[in-house]
């Protein structure tokens, strides 16, 4: 009897199967096989299969491979999820451009995603692909992501037969996970197969689930190259590049820039250069301005001809990588009065008394080896005095606790919390979508890699930019003229900060297939006075270690949470008043 090929409509939410017809014998035994398996009591995270049951054996004799479909919500892929949403707030501001440049709605993430299985499946396989719990919901309207992988788990099968599984269907990609770390990261040129262990099978998925993202991103960037090239469509361009630093599936190519061998956050302007700028009194500030520009701003009076021609011959291989630009203008920072996201006072009179100065805490870090200790961080500025107090803006207001480091050089300052309320204290951080995660100081200098950065501010709440200087020096008035090393940070829809920010963090997300910690960069302290979008950040390492070097010992972000308790929770911003 000829074979024939019968489709069963999917449902929403539901397994779908395709497969040949054989003789009636072996249908009837197909369709015992499943009545045995709805009688399994199954966990739904598995949807239909046990470990040592499991949904199809390629050996079943008389049968032709099983496709099954399972499909997932976004955020069971967290990167994917987040350039996707990062994705839309762009498509928003390219057609407020202009509406006739993209079409509008090309991209959303109100979709599910669809993963296609072949071969042997068992519990244990599902879970190296998410942490699914519990059953999936969807509504009838929503879309399914466009790129759907056909994956198979090798198991028990000889690698041959796992891979000619592959071939039933056609698919974006194909994975096929080994049961050894043999094959990691390997791909099967004929048959277009990425070959990876079971540590490997979320990032190989999600560099699949990304294709849609970087070929939209990439036809946005050639559509805004033909329009003229107004400051918006600059930034955009900006912005359109950050997403795709954080796309696993494109390596981000940095540019041929000479970086010094000692890792550290100030060393990315060469020694010779950085003295000649320093100890000249024509200079206000300096530093890297986007990608390859070194900006220097100097006094009015000075000859900037002169002077371009002077600096260029301190370092001639330096300049070949950096195009000089010499301004006469100022750059003064003007620091936020002050107001990972509540707001505090120092003083406990009512917060619209004009003597009541506000700021952000910036967050919380403990002793390394007495956890109940604990410190909330933020800028020097906002605390007037050196054993200044700090209280809550709430009703009642409540003493935090008091000022025990100070540094000016750093705009840092590190509040002991009251051991009265150090129980309130939630000292988990948060991201900027308010989910508790993991928190890690970022120890090297700024790199070009960094895309898209947050921060939480008591004025501003969340707030998303991008690196507009990764290092960049000025004269501080308020430090006798002291040259403080800086990174500054553009807004990518409005102002980074505004008044009452100072001391919210600068954190950005990892480029992983989770996201179970974020990468805290630094301090905001203020913005530029000429130009608001600009915001002034102090990195976060430098100051640490200094207080760790005149105060305590070790202090930390917390930094204990699970992948999956990172991944799954969601509350509000962290507040000192707040339950843990």
């Amino acid at each position: 009897m000829p074979k024939t090929k019968r489709k069963i409509t999917p449902k929403i939410g539901t397994v779908h199967l395709t497969r040949n017809k054989t003789e009636e014998n072996d249908k009837h035994s197909l369709r015992e096989r499943r009545d045995r398996r709805k009688k399994d009591k199954v966990p739904s995270t598995a949807t239909v299969c046990h470990k040592e049951d499991p949904l199809f054996s390629s050996s079943d004799e008389g049968t032709s491979p099983t496709v099954l479909y399972l499909s997932y919500k976004l955020k069971r892929f967290e990167n994917v999820q987040y350039v996707i949403k990062l994705a839309e707030e762009c498509e928003k501001r390219i057609q407020r451009l202009n509406k006739n440049l993209v079409q509008e709605g090309q991209i959303s993430s109100d979709v599910k995603i669809e993963l296609r299985y072949v071969g042997k499946i068992t519990e244990d396989n599902l879970r190296h692909v998410t942490h699914r719990k519990g059953r999936e919901q969807f509504s009838k309207e929503q879309d399914t992501w466009k790129a759907s992988p056909l994956i198979c788990f090798q198991n028990d099968l000889p690698f041959d037969t796992a891979k000619k599984l592959l071939s039933v269907e056609e698919a974006c990609h194909k994975i096929l996970v080994t049961s050894n770390s043999n094959g990691e990261g390997a791909v099967n040129e004929e048959k277009n197969i990425t070959i990876v262990d079971y540590d490997h099978v979320q990032e190989a998925i999600t560099r699949c689930l990304e294709e849609p993202v970087r070929d939209l991103l990439h036809k946005w960037d050639l559509v805004l190259n033909n329009e003229e090239k107004t400051e918006e469509a600059l930034l955009i361009r900006t912005d359109i590049g950050n997403i795709r630093k954080q796309l696993l599936c494109e390596e981000y190519k940095t540019d041929s820039v000479p970086l010094s061998s000692n890792v550290g956050t100030q060393n990315i302007i060469p020694e010779d250069v950085k003295t000649y700028l320093l100890s000249s009194r024509n200079v206000n500030a300096f530093g890297i301005w986007d990608k390859s520009t070194f900006k220097v701003l100097v006094k009015k009076g000075t000859n900037n001809k002169m002077f371009h021609e002077e600096i260029q011959k301190i370092n001639a291989d330096f300049f070949t990588k950096y195009i000089l630009d010499v301004e006469t203008r100022e750059f003064i920072v003007k620091k936020f009065t002050i107001r990972q996201g509540d707001t505090i006072l120092t003083s406990s009179r009512n917060v619209d008394n004009d003597d009541s100065k506000k700021g952000t805490l910036g967050g919380f870090v403990t002793k390394e080896d007495d956890p109940n200790t604990k410190y909330a961080i933020t800028c020097e500025h906002v605390i007037p005095f050196e054993d200044g107090s700090a209280y809550t803006s709430y009703t009642p207001v409540t003493r935090i606790g008091d000022c025990v480091y100070k540094s000016k050089i750093k705009d840092f300052a590190a509040i002991k919390i009251e051991e009265s309320i150090t129980n309130n204290c939630d000292t988990t951080f948060r991201r900027d979508d308010h989910k508790k995660t993991n928190a890690r100081v970022y120890k090297d200098h700024i790199k070009e890699e960094i895309g898209t950065v947050h921060k939480i501010g008591g004025a501003t709440n969340v707030t998303s930019g991008s690196i507009a200087s990764k290092e960049f020096h000025y004269k501080c008035p308020e430090d006798n003229g002291k040259s403080h090393c800086v990174f500054l940070v553009r807004g990518r829809d409005d102002a980074f900060s505004r008044e009452g920010d100072s001391g919210s963090l600068v954190f950005s997300r990892p480029k992983e297939a989770t996201h179970s910690y974020v990468n805290v960069l630094g301090m905001v302290a203020g913005r530029a006075e000429d130009d608001e979008m600009l915001s002034c950040c102090y990195p976060i390492s430098p100051s640490l270690e200094a207080f760790e070097k005149s105060f305590v010992k070790t202090v930390k972000f917390k930094d204990n949470l699970s992948p999956s308790a990172s991944s799954s929770s969601s509350c509000s911003s962290v507040s000192p008043s707040s339950s843990p």
